[in-house]
């Protein structure tokens, strides 16, 4: 008798242990998911009044299977390489932009933002760049222009 609860505890303790095994694995496919859904062109929800101040939006571009990026700073044209992989995100700093002087925009404090972040999550449609657990951005999908297809 002692036996077969312990055996019925076995198969029990088991059975639990393979589905949490599948969340883990579905969660590490829905990350790889969240990573394709990062292309696309993103602009800057402004939070800053400094973020506005050119009467532009930053916006970004990101091509993940090209491990690239390119998009507006605000003020300047930028593009470089990034690196993700599930939600890990990383900039590389080589960021290639133009050099035009914007007044009341503090570039490079948006540089040093970007080159910080290490990671991002997609929730609600809204990208969130951030540095461990710190949301240093929020982005949201900039929908194509009249006349452009998208595919």
């Amino acid at each position: 008798m002692k036996h077969r609860i312990i055996y019925m505890l076995l198969i029990v303790l088991t059975i639990c242990s393979i589905g949490v095994f599948r969340n883990r694995c579905y969660a590490q496919k829905k990350l790889f998911i969240d990573a394709s859904n990062l292309n696309g062109t993103w602009k800057l929800v402004p939070v800053l009044a400094s973020d506005t101040a050119t009467g532009k939006l930053a916006v970004i571009q990101f091509n993940v299977s090209a491990n690239s990026f390119t998009g507006n700073t605000g003020c300047n044209t930028m593009s470089g390489k990034v690196t993700v992989n599930g939600n890990m995100l990383s900039f590389k700093e080589q960021v290639v932009d133009t050099r035009n002087a914007c007044q009341g925009y503090n570039e490079d404090a948006f540089m040093a933002n970007l080159l910080k972040v290490n990671h991002f999550k997609i929730e609600n449609g809204v990208l969130q760049l951030m540095v461990d657990q710190t949301v240093l951005s929020k982005w949201v999908k900039k929908e194509p222009g009249p006349g452009v297809k998208t595919i």
